[in-house]
């Protein structure tokens, strides 16, 4: 049994004011299919928690209750977690780069600037 997805479940759709049959139709299937997860008999496949985040506009790991021995969500924490510390990086790198190119550039309004990038991304060892 998966109870606190079911309390947790119907707790959103009800402030939502959603009926189960839209909810279960937003995530494309059935109702009853649906109605098996909020009596905590079933839990959501990893996809069906994606569009549920989306519906809720909440993260995964909000819905799921992040559980260490969930090993589908814990791997989806660390991949989100690793994306986003690489995109953080390569954003900050990017602004650098550009705050350079214009500092040591005289540049007239409206000329334009050809800035290449290269990204090198290393395999950490262990």
């Amino acid at each position: 049994m998966y109870l606190h997805y079911g309390n947790k479940l119907a707790s959103l759709r009800g402030k939502l004011l959603m009926k189960q049959k839209e909810v279960a139709n937003f995530l494309k299937i059935s109702i009853d299919k649906y109605a098996r997860m909020e009596r905590s008999e079933k839990r959501p496949a990893d996809d069906t928690l994606e569009k549920l985040a989306a519906l809720y506009k909440m993260t995964i790991l909000q819905i799921d209750d992040y559980d260490p021995s969930n090993l589908i969500t814990n791997n989806i924490y660390k991949k989100t977690k690793q994306v986003n510390q690489v995109g953080s990086t390569i954003a900050s790198s990017i602004d650098n780069a550009i705050e350079k190119v214009l500092n040591e550039q005289d540049l007239q309004n409206g000329e334009e600037v050809t800035l290449a990038i290269t990204i090198k991304i290393i395999k950490p060892t262990g």
